[in-house]
């Protein structure tokens, strides 16, 4: 893999080594790093998609290496993400002018029905 392919995945170029076998290169990182983990792994042992994988990958939140073409994650950061506090679900946006609107004609139509039922009385 060439110093442009590594940079253009985000890697930095040492996690390559080119003169090293893939075997030797995992055996040497997983004593480095206390354990390499397949990114394949990672999406069922968190709960998470592979694509929201991918992301947590491009925002550094593991430290990966690439041997023989696979992505392998460090058991340190997988630990390390393990023990972060995650809030779940989608995160919150500001409404837009529809969602106001929307909002609006359901409670107009509330109060009516409600003006209604007590007329009715």
């Amino acid at each position: 893999m060439s110093a442009a392919q590594v940079e253009f995945l985000g890697f930095p170029e040492s996690t390559v080594i080119a003169s090293e076998g893939p075997l030797s290169q995992y055996l040497r990182l997983s004593r480095e790093a206390g354990g390499l983990i397949p990114q394949s792994m990672l999406p069922d042992a968190i709960g998470v998609s592979k694509s929201r994988v991918s992301h947590f990958v491009c925002e550094k939140r593991f430290d990966v290496h690439v041997i023989g073409g696979k992505n392998y994650v460090t058991a340190d950061s997988f630990e390390r993400f393990l023990l972060e506090e995650r809030k779940s679900g989608r995160p919150w946006h500001k409404p837009t002018v529809s969602d106001l609107a929307k909002s609006a004609v359901n409670e107009i139509k509330r109060s009516v029905a409600e003006a209604r039922r007590n007329k009715n009385k």
